[in-house]
Formats: structure tokens, sequence, C-alpha cells
């Protein structure tokens, strides 16, 4: 199954696409989570692709490797192994986070009830 598309061009139009087509305003600000998701969806998606464009411009056979090399990660499935190991390695605990959500969702279940 193919996820991602394998060339720069491709991928920065779906990017853009992404933007250009968000619902942030037709969601209602009082549904604050899935507001706050669709308005980190675009701004995630102008951030890569501005990235996309800078990398292009430095290195144009760089940046259509990395495309390439970014849609296997895409198509193998194991994002969440790879943002972890790549979290580590940065200096990063993940579990720190998880453990972070998970308290923020025990609040939002508190609040809802």
């Amino acid at each position: 199954m193919t996820i991602a598309p394998s060339t720069l061009a491709a991928q920065r139009a779906g990017l853009l696409k992404q933007i250009v087509f968000n619902r942030a305003d037709s969601v209602s600000p009082d549904d604050r989570r899935l507001f706050s998701a669709e308005i980190g969806l675009a701004v995630h998606a102008f951030m890569a692709d501005f990235y996309a464009e800078a990398l292009a411009a430095i290195d144009p056979e760089r940046a259509e490797a990395v495309a390439k090399e970014l849609a296997d990660y895409l198509d193998d499935g194991a994002l969440p192994e790879y943002a972890w190991d790549r979290a580590v390695a940065l200096g990063y605990d993940p579990q720190v986070w998880v453990e972070q959500w998970e308290v923020a969702q025990k609040k939002l279940v508190k609040r809802a009830s």
C-alpha cells in the first residue's frame, strides 16, 4: 500500500492541498480539540513544505532522495517506532510525552464528567 507519493513535487502538492482545504474555519471554536487539530495539521503542513522548499533550493538531488526515503518510511507503517527512536536520538524522552498526554486525557475525562 502506498501512503505518500515518492516525488518532492507530489509531496509538496499534498502538503499545500492540506493547507488550502483546512477545515478549521468550519469547526466551532467551542470544539477545542478538533479546532486545535485542524490548526495543527495546517501549521505542520506549512512547516514541512517550507523545509522542503529550502532543501530543494540548496540541494535538489538530495531533496528528491529525501522525498523517496520519506515515502518509504511512510509506506513501512512503523512511524511511531521511527518517531520514538528519532526523539531519543535527539535527546528527548518520549515516555515523558506519553505520560503528559495521559495526564491531559484524564483531565479531559474529569471535565466531561
